[in-house]
């Protein structure tokens, strides 16, 4: 079962940049705003990876998309949109 998302708990910086990866386990993002998600993915790590996370009416377009970027095994309900992304490459994978 996700635990939801809380930013104060699962996002810190420091330690993701010592790792270099940013990597979030079976949370739900349901109730986070795109614009969050959006500063989470562009937080300045190499790697960003959601693992078993829940989201829900995510949108991303026009997101230009730097750092390997991942979103194994995720729930995407409602609307999900990533119209006019720009991936470079080896930067995104489901």
């Amino acid at each position: 079962m996700a635990k939801t998302y809380n930013k104060s708990k699962h996002f810190d910086l420091d330690y993701f940049r010592t790792k270099g990866l940013a990597f979030f386990d079976t949370l739900d993002f349901s109730d986070v705003s795109n614009e969050e998600i959006k500063n989470i993915i562009d937080c300045g790590v190499p790697e960003v990876e959601f693992y078993q996370c829940i989201f829900n009416d995510l949108d991303l377009s026009g997101t230009e998309f730097n750092q390997k970027l991942s979103f194994t095994q995720c729930n995407f309900s409602g609307n999900t949109n990533f119209e006019k992304c720009v991936f470079h490459k080896d930067t995104f994978c489901f």
